[in-house]
């Protein structure tokens, strides 16, 4: 990451001291990059050891980056890179828009063959021995049918993907929450071990000044 110039808003970013940061930028404006930095920072400057870290991103290409920063840095040796599996929860984004676009596709078909109907029976109220618009009317409420049909189809395909996200949410949000837990586990582990530690070492100390 040594290659890399930072803005006087990320050096910022960077270097700050908050125990809580947000920090809100444009895909592609180098928020990973300065995450990275910023996980360097902690571990060079203040000594904090990287199995003590939990870091989260929701993409892939994030994840890859903060693994090659990581690497970079030679960190990898101080703490596992790990990954959430977020497959899931991008498929069904991807199948609720698709099933979100053609439920809008098929309301507007049926709002348009609505509107076909009503102005052929108009043109048949205006004139019922023509024979076209008697043929225009049994054209539009067949259409009008098989519009209906497709948009109540369309509505339960929507209502399936939108179950679906929502249960791969719940198992990603599920899967975040274990990942914190284990870290919140393994950080209370090691601060029984060493305060274990600091008392052994003063019961020895004790018993050498005996």
């Amino acid at each position: 990451m040594a290659d890399v110039r930072f803005t006087p808003e990320q050096q910022s970013a960077i270097m700050a001291d908050n125990p809580e940061l947000l920090i809100s930028a444009a895909a592609g404006s180098g928020k990973t990059a300065v995450l990275v930095e910023r996980i360097l920072r902690l571990i060079r400057d203040h000594h904090i050891d990287m199995n003590r870290m939990l870091v989260v991103t929701y993409t892939r290409a994030a994840a890859a980056e903060l693994a090659v920063g990581a690497r970079t840095g030679e960190l990898v040796a101080q703490g596992a890179l790990g990954e959430i599996d977020t497959s899931a929860v991008d498929a069904a984004k991807e199948a609720a828009y698709a099933a979100g676009n053609k439920l809008a596709e098929a309301e507007g078909a049926l709002e348009a063959s609505n509107a076909a109907m009503e102005r052929a029976n108009e043109k048949l109220n205006a004139n019922p021995a023509d024979d076209t618009a008697k043929n225009d009317l049994l054209k539009a409420i067949a259409d009008q049918q098989n519009a209906r049909k497709g948009a109540i189809q369309a509505r339960d395909e929507a209502a399936r993907a939108e179950e679906t996200l929502t249960a791969a949410k719940a198992e990603q949000a599920a899967a975040t929450t274990e990942a914190m837990n284990a870290v919140r586990e393994q950080a209370r582990a090691e601060v029984t071990q060493n305060m274990a530690a600091v008392q052994e070492a003063r019961l020895q100390q004790e018993a050498a000044a005996e």
